[in-house]
Order: structure tokens, then C-alpha cells, then sequence
């Protein structure tokens, strides 16, 4: 009886000890620590007042063409190629121009003719004369007809030197050293005379061309201007307003502006695309932080700031200033915190993050 009682306890403690098994907690899964990307702020800097494209250019830049219409015979220059002055760059078909000399020639010898037979009978008039053989009446009129030779010569010398000019301006020539940047038209086209054939930039200054909203003009002429090129965009130039439109284009409804650089470094070739930033002296101060840096928190910009001795992220509110291409001018954190810049979007408030090591 005893050993029946003992069994049944055993087995009353055995179902007790699987019901509070049942009803314990699972265990915790462990938290993941996520790497994340950061960058420390630096001191206070100034936000562009404005931020604008532009392109490497010649201070002057001339659009070639011949004098004369006509068929183009040859181009004798590619585009990119290097020139000196007085180089030929391209050539018409000169039949017409040489057919005209020829005609000149021939009205000058026939001329100088004319003139060489009145200066003969001027001479035999002018003994007869002497001698009271004729009147000075007749005398004179010999001396007009001498007179009209020599203008007759004279004018048929013109129309040489004229005809020759025509046939010397069926060549294109280049009248400074320079650049061809553009090839406006090309071997077989017929071109009046003025149409621009090539563009050539001289060597020289360079500047940067770029356009300016009409409701900025203000800022283009007071702003000192800060230039960089698309492929060393860390090295900045000092820029200095040349020339700024006084129209606006009809299409784009924006002005002009030329910027000179000063002390252009080598690497600065025409055709380049360039950064103009304009700061004023009431730029904006602030932080910069990378865009990947911002996450919006309950309608509020904020970034993850780092805490290095407990290694988590907080979010903090700041304030953005302005924006320029890749980065944005904040205001609310100091200078030296260190911020997430990368995986904003899956951190929560008090995670434990592991920095990632730059290589």
C-alpha cells in the first residue's frame, strides 16, 4: 500500500514539474549589433549662397568663314587640333576666283596698251605744237585722252589687286594661334560668304562660362566666386566675374556669365565641366554632413549620433540649414560628433552598432 502511495507522488510531482516547465519564457534571442559607416563633423563651414554648372572656355573664341561663298574643296584641320597663325584651315573651289583674275589681267594689259598709244600721240602732238602745226585745243584734248588712259589703267589695276584678294580668300585662314573646338561645316557643303566654317579658341586666358537665374543676377555681380573642375574636384580656383549678359536667352530665360580663372593649374583644359560655387560674406555657417546622414523622425530631420563609450546611436533632431550637391548644412549637434552615414533607416532609438573600419 505504501509503495502504491509512494508511485502515485512521484507521479502528481512529475506533472508538476512538466506544467511550470511549459509555462517558463523562452530563452532571449541575442541582440544584433549592426556595423555602421561614420563620420566625424568638422569645424563650422559656409553653405554656398548658390551652386552652378559650368564649362572651361576660351576668353576669345572666333567663328571662322570665308569671305567669298562657295563650294568647301578641303578641310585641312581636325577638330582638337592646334594652329598657328596664318595656317591654312580650309579651301574652296577657286575656278571662279581664278576665271575672275584672268579677266582683270586682261582689262589691265589692254589698259596699260590704251595708255602707252595716248602717251605716243601726246608726244607727237606736243612737237607739232611746238612747231605751230596745231591748235592748243587739239593740243589739250590729247593731254585729257592721256589723263583718261592713265585713270583707265589705274582702275583696271584695282580690279586685279581686287580679284586677287577674292581668289587669296577662297583659303581659310587662322589669325591667331589656337584650338579648333567645333567644325561647323565640312568638305562638299556650298557656304555664303560670313557662314562660320570652324570655331577656334585662342590661347590664352581661360574662363568658365556658365548661366545665371535672372532673380540671381545680384548675387553673381557681390559674390566671390570659387572654382573646381569635374575631375580634380578638391582643387579650388579663385574666380573673378569678366562679363555677365545684359540679355537673357530667349529660350532658357537665363544670363550669361564668364568667370576668368586665376592661376589655372595644368590639368585645366578647354571643354572641361566645372563647378562654380558663389559665397557671399552673410553665407550661412554650419556643419556639413553627408545626405545619407539625414533620417526624418516624426516629421522632424534628425541624424544617429554615436556614443563611443556605450557604442550606440541616438537620434538626435537638428536643423538643416541649406543643401548643396551631395551634402547638407545643419545646425543643433557640435562640431567633432561622430554621426551615421550609412544604414540610417534600419537603427532604433539606443542600438548597439560596431563601427566599420575604413581600409
Amino acid at each position: 500500500m505504501t509503495t502504491n502511495f509512494q508511485r502515485w507522488q512521484q507521479c502528481v510531482l512529475l506533472a508538476v514539474v512538466m506544467l511550470l516547465s511549459a509555462c517558463g519564457s523562452p530563452p532571449e534571442a541575442p541582440e544584433i549589433i549592426r556595423p555602421v559607416r561614420l563620420a566625424t563633423l568638422n569645424e563650422n563651414q559656409a553653405l554656398p549662397q548658390m551652386v552652378l554648372s559650368g564649362e572651361v572656355r576660351a576668353r576669345v573664341e572666333s567663328r571662322l568663314g570665308f569671305r567669298v561663298p562657295g563650294k568647301i574643296e578641303a578641310r585641312l584641320v581636325e577638330l582638337g587640333q592646334a594652329v598657328k597663325k596664318g595656317d591654312t584651315l580650309a579651301r574652296l573651289e577657286p575656278s571662279g576666283e581664278q576665271l575672275g583674275v584672268r579677266a582683270a589681267e586682261a582689262r589691265l594689259a589692254s589698259a596699260k596698251a590704251e595708255q602707252s598709244l595716248a602717251k605716243s600721240e601726246l608726244k607727237r602732238i606736243a612737237e607739232l605744237n611746238k612747231k605751230g602745226f596745231v591748235s592748243p585745243t587739239e593740243y589739250e584734248r590729247y593731254k585729257i585722252t592721256v589723263e583718261n588712259a592713265n585713270a583707265a589703267v589705274q582702275q583696271a589695276q584695282a580690279d586685279v589687286n581686287l580679284s586677287r584678294n577674292q581668289l587669296d580668300y577662297t583659303h581659310l585662314k587662322a589669325d591667331q594661334d589656337g584650338i579648333v573646338v567645333a567644325v561647323l561645316a565640312d568638305v562638299g557643303e556650298v557656304v555664303p560668304a560670313g557662314q562660320p566654317v570652324l570655331h577656334i579658341a585662342q590661347q590664352g586666358e581661360l574662363e568658365v562660362l556658365t548661366h545665371i537665374p535672372e532673380d540671381k543676377l545680384q548675387i553673381a555681380k557681390d559674390a566671390e566666386a570659387i572654382l573646381s573642375v569635374y575631375t580634380h574636384p578638391e582643387q579650388k580656383f579663385t574666380g573673378e566675374l569678366r562679363e555677365l549678359s545684359r540679355s537673357a536667352d530667349p529660350i532658357t530665360r537665363m544670363y550669361e556669365a564668364r568667370y576668368r580663372i586665376i592661376e589655372p593649374a595644368e590639368f585645366v583644359t578647354l571643354g572641361q565641366t566645372a563647378t562654380v560655387q558663389l559665397h557671399l560674406k552673410q553665407d550661412t555657417q554650419g556643419l556639413v554632413v553627408p545626405m545619407t546622414a539625414l533620417v526624418n523622425h516624426n516629421q522632424q530631420n534628425s541624424v544617429w549620433v554615436f556614443d563611443p563609450d556605450t557604442q550606440q546611436v541616438t537620434a538626435t533632431a537638428v536643423e538643416v540649414l541649406g543643401f548643396t550637391q551631395d551634402s547638407a548644412l545643419i545646425a543643433g549637434v557640435e562640431a567633432g560628433t561622430q554621426v551615421v552615414t550609412a544604414g540610417v533607416h534600419v537603427l532604433t532609438e539606443g542600438q548597439t552598432v560596431r563601427p566599420m573600419v575604413e581600409e
